[in-house]
C-alpha cells in the first residue's frame, strides 16, 4: 500500500515540479491536503499547473500587436488566415489576451479591442434631479428610474425629447411619486394607456411615465439611484414603440443597437432572457437576423441558427419577403 502511495506521489509531484520547485512547496502548503487519498487533488494540482504555464507562455509580439491595434471584430479564423497558424493556437492566443483584459469576447468566437468597450453607465442630470425630489420627501420609497438618455453613449442623433420612466412595485408607491412630482410642477401619468402615448404628438412637454412593475431584472444602482442597464432600456423602448406606439424613431433604435453590438457593449444572453420575459423573443431574434446584414460577424451563431429554422418554415407560408418590415 505504501509503494502505491509513493508512485502516486511521484506522478503528482512530477506535474508540479515541471514549472517551479519552490512553487510546488507553496501550493502544497496552501492546499493542505493528503494527495494520496483524494482523487480530486490531481485535478486541482493539474489545473494549477495549467493556469500557471498558460500565464507564463506569451503571445508572439507580432500577433499581439496586430490584435490589440485592430479596430475590427477578430476571430480565430482571422488569425489562422493572416499568420498561417492552427485554429487551436489562434484560439489560445485570443483567450490569453482576453484574460489579460486586452480584448473582450463577443459571441462564441469573436473578440474586440477592450479600449472600445466598458463604457460606464452614467446618470442623466435630469434623472438625478427627479430622483432627489422624490427621495427628499419619501426617503423609503423604492423605485427605478430611467430614460432614453441611459443610452446616450450609443446615440446616432441626439433626441429632441426625453422620455422618462419610473417603475415601482405597488400602486400606492406610484401615487406617492406622482404627488411628489406634482408639488414640483412635473406632470406624470400612472400606467399610461395607448391613447396617452398617441397624444404625446400634441403635447409640448412630455409627462413622466409611472409604471407598476415588479421585474428587477437588469437593474443596477449607480450612486444610490436604481436604474436600468442599456439592454433593458433598448428592449423596453422597442416594446413601447411596437405595443404602445411611442413616438420614437425605430431607425434610431436600430442605430443604437448596432453601436452597442459593434463596441461589444451588448449582452446577447441578457437580451434574450429579458425578451422572453417581455414576450418579444421571436421579434428580437428577427432583428438579429436583419442586423446580420450590416454586422455579419457580430451576431452569435446560436441565435441565428434558432431563427433560421423558424424562417425556413415561415417562408413556405408567408413568402420570402415577410421579414422586410423588421427594422
Amino acid at each position: 500500500m505504501k509503494e502505491e502511495n509513493t508512485s502516486q506521489s511521484r506522478n503528482v509531484r512530477g506535474i508540479i515540479h515541471i514549472f517551479d520547485e519552490e512553487l510546488e512547496k507553496k501550493i502544497l502548503n496552501i492546499i493542505k491536503i493528503n494527495i494520496y487519498k483524494n482523487e480530486k487533488n490531481y485535478y486541482i494540482i493539474t489545473k494549477l499547473y495549467y493556469s500557471t504555464t498558460m500565464q507564463n507562455s506569451s503571445v508572439p509580439e507580432k500577433i499581439k500587436n496586430s490584435i490589440i491595434k485592430s479596430n475590427q471584430f477578430i476571430t480565430s479564423d482571422d488569425l489562422t488566415r493572416e499568420f498561417d497558424i492552427k485554429k487551436k493556437t489562434a484560439s489560445n492566443y485570443l483567450s490569453r489576451l482576453e484574460r489579460e483584459g486586452r480584448i473582450t469576447r463577443i459571441g462564441r468566437d469573436g473578440y474586440i479591442n477592450s479600449q472600445k468597450t466598458k463604457l460606464k453607465l452614467e446618470i442623466d442630470p435630469e434623472i438625478k434631479k427627479i430622483h432627489n425630489i422624490i427621495k427628499e420627501n419619501s426617503p423609503y420609497l423604492d423605485f427605478i428610474i430611467w430614460s432614453i438618455f441611459n443610452l446616450k453613449n450609443f446615440f446616432h442623433n441626439i433626441p429632441v425629447k426625453n422620455f422618462i420612466f419610473i417603475e415601482a412595485k405597488e400602486l400606492f408607491e406610484l401615487n406617492s411619486i406622482r404627488d411628489r412630482l406634482f408639488e414640483h410642477n412635473f406632470e406624470s401619468i400612472i400606467n399610461p394607456l395607448l391613447r396617452d402615448f398617441e397624444e404625446l404628438l400634441y403635447r409640448r412637454d412630455i409627462p413622466i411615465f409611472l409604471l407598476k412593475r415588479k421585474n428587477q431584472y437588469g437593474i443596477v444602482k449607480i450612486k444610490e439611484i436604481g436604474t436600468a442597464i442599456s439592454e433593458r432600456c433598448v428592449l423596453d423602448l422597442y416594446y413601447f414603440i411596437t405595443r404602445r406606439y411611442l413616438n420614437y424613431p425605430s431607425e434610431e433604435l436600430k442605430d443604437i443597437m448596432i453601436n452597442m453590438i459593434q463596441t461589444g457593449e451588448f449582452n446577447f444572453s441578457f437580451a434574450m432572457r429579458y425578451a422572453r420575459m417581455r414576450n418579444i423573443e421571436f421579434e428580437i431574434l428577427l432583428i438579429f437576423l436583419k442586423l446580420k446584414e450590416k454586422l455579419p460577424n457580430y451576431i452569435p451563431r446560436k441565435y441565428l441558427n434558432r431563427i433560421n429554422k423558424l424562417k425556413k418554415n415561415l417562408n413556405q407560408f408567408l413568402g420570402k419577403g415577410w421579414t422586410h418590415g423588421v427594422f
